[in-house]
């Protein structure tokens, strides 16, 4: 099993609740922490999704990863998300 988590900004997502959340189940299941969100259509409208991700909401989502010890699975590189926009509007 591998579970997929988008870290939004303005961490809407819950990612503190949500991450201790799966570590309780089982702190060996492997994650997908993805770093890739940006906004597109209605969400340039909405404040809390109109901007990516900031490198500190990402740094506190690894912070929370060591928290709970969830070691095992891929960490999508902050840096990455750049490359991952396609351009749609």
């Amino acid at each position: 099993m591998l579970i997929r988590h988008l870290i939004p900004p303005n961490d809407i997502a819950g990612s503190y609740e949500t991450l201790k959340f799966i570590s309780e189940i089982d702190n060996k299941i492997n994650l997908s922490v993805m770093s890739q969100y940006y906004p597109v259509h209605k969400a340039l409208s909405s404040d809390l999704l109109s901007r990516n991700i900031r490198e500190r909401g990402y740094e506190k989502v690894l912070d929370y990863l060591d928290e709970f010890k969830l070691e095992n699975g891929f960490l999508q590189e902050f840096e990455i998300r750049k490359l991952l926009q396609t351009g749609f509007q």
